[in-house]
């Protein structure tokens, strides 16, 4: 039985113009997500959350999409818990933490970064506009170099990428591709990856746990994510068992204002890290076909709902 849409908030919801309802991933869902493991599939993976989510997903910002993810991860499954390795940085020990839902650390975008533009000032005096990178310029990478019929090298895409998030300063995407790759200098790339460290939001890459050896409290442990090897592989017997991961910690340190809404239960990930942006021959392109009317449905569907707060979604 298909559960009814929810109204989720996400982290930088003040950026686009909709209320997002999502359904959770049904049994037919996750068994094809077996599949997004088994070949490292991403464009399944992207058409599979699409399918339960009213909102365009090549809209999303990065952090929203992980977080996306994590809302998927937490409220489809129940059963299959995660447990983080570490080594306490004050006694030496092993420890083994399970990560639930509250666990994780979530930042909403930033109210400085207005409707998802910020000026800045680049080294040539010029006064540019920039934004944070979606997921449609991955698939718009793609289509632009079908053009010139050749897959684009990973300095191309890292190169498109920065052109994406100044295109709002050109006419054309190819204007604002000849000013990142003719006029840039380090010190707009410095600048760039200043304001996307500076503005960067959603789940944090880390979890805090006590030492269960000795009295060393919120140790920041560090929680590896990977977009192909969130979701659990029922082609392996190995995910009806808890999974570990292994990771020393950062120093200790104590964690101000959080915010959660997910979950308790526990989240389960691969042992191994894939990071799909570096598969040897560059970052992976792929598409997606995005039903308007599929959209549209949901949507509706969703209004028709009760909509269920996200306080109610923590156990």
């Amino acid at each position: 039985m298909k559960e009814p849409a929810v109204k989720i908030t996400l982290p930088g919801h003040k950026i686009y113009n909709t209320d997002v309802y999502a359904h959770t991933f049904q049994v037919a869902t996750i068994r094809q997500l077996a599949n997004v493991i088994d070949n490292n599939d991403e464009k399944l993976l992207y058409n599979i959350v699409q399918k339960h989510v009213n909102i365009d997903i090549k809209l999303l910002t990065t952090y929203d999409f992980e977080y996306l993810l994590h809302w998927q991860r937490i409220n489809s499954y129940e059963t299959i818990s995660m447990y983080q390795n570490w080594l306490c940085p004050k006694c030496g020990n092993s420890n083994e933490s399970e990560v639930k839902g509250p666990d994780l650390i979530v930042d909403d975008v930033s109210e400085e970064y207005l409707d998802g533009i910020r000026l800045l000032f680049f080294s040539n005096n010029k006064e540019m506009k920039i934004k944070h990178s979606v997921l449609g310029d991955t698939f718009r990478c793609e289509d632009y170099y079908k053009t010139y019929k050749k897959i684009p090298t990973e300095e191309e895409v890292f190169e498109f990428k920065l052109a994406c998030m100044l295109e709002s300063n050109f006419n054309s995407i190819a204007e604002s591709i000849k000013f990142v790759t003719e006029e840039m200098n380090l010190d707009d790339l410095m600048l760039i990856e200043h304001f996307e460290e500076t503005y960067k939001y959603g789940v944090r890459p880390y979890i805090v746990k006590n030492c269960s050896h000795c009295d060393n409290k919120e140790v920041q442990v560090k929680y590896n994510f990977s977009v192909l090897r969130f979701f659990p592989d029922y082609n392996s017997k190995s995910t009806l068992q808890s999974r570990t991961l292994s990771n020393k910690t950062s120093p200790h340190t104590t964690v101000g204002d959080t915010k959660n809404g997910l979950r308790e239960s526990s989240l389960s990930q691969e042992s191994t890290s894939i990071d799909s942006r570096n598969d040897g021959d560059g970052t992976k392109q792929v598409e997606i076909a995005i039903p308007k009317s599929s959209m549209k449905d949901l949507s509706e569907e969703a209004k028709s709902s009760e909509v269920a707060p996200m306080s109610q979604l923590i156990r």
